[in-house]
């Protein structure tokens, strides 16, 4: 983790992001060269898919689009200059898993 190497949460933002900046970006210009053709599909058929083709392709451009501007901004919002935060907020996503299926470690340092 970034903040374990002594990282400021902004630096550690930014730094991740750039991390898996390409991997994301390729993931969704790969779905949404799979669904735009759809949503572009004629005819009948066309008709049919033309919405979800269209509105699929939207969504991941839009997330796209949030994960690389506004996620990390509000990631060292969040963390402030207190990495403890990053301890409770995992804790409270940690909540809704099963424990018998999920492993998460969540303390920094590991």
């Amino acid at each position: 983790m970034h903040i374990d190497d002594g990282e400021t949460p902004r630096q550690a933002a930014l730094i991740a992001t750039n991390d898996i900046g390409l991997t994301v970006t390729a993931g969704t210009f790969t779905a949404v060269a799979v669904f735009l053709p759809i949503g572009l599909m004629g005819g009948v058929v066309g008709q049919f898919f033309k919405p979800f083709g269209i509105n699929v392709s939207a969504g991941m451009l839009t997330s796209l689009l949030v994960a690389r501007t506004l996620s990390p901004p509000l990631y060292w919002q969040f963390i402030g200059s207190n990495p403890q935060n990053l301890t409770l907020l995992c804790k409270k996503i940690s909540l809704g898993a099963d424990s018998t299926k999920f492993t998460t470690t969540c303390s920094p340092g590991h």
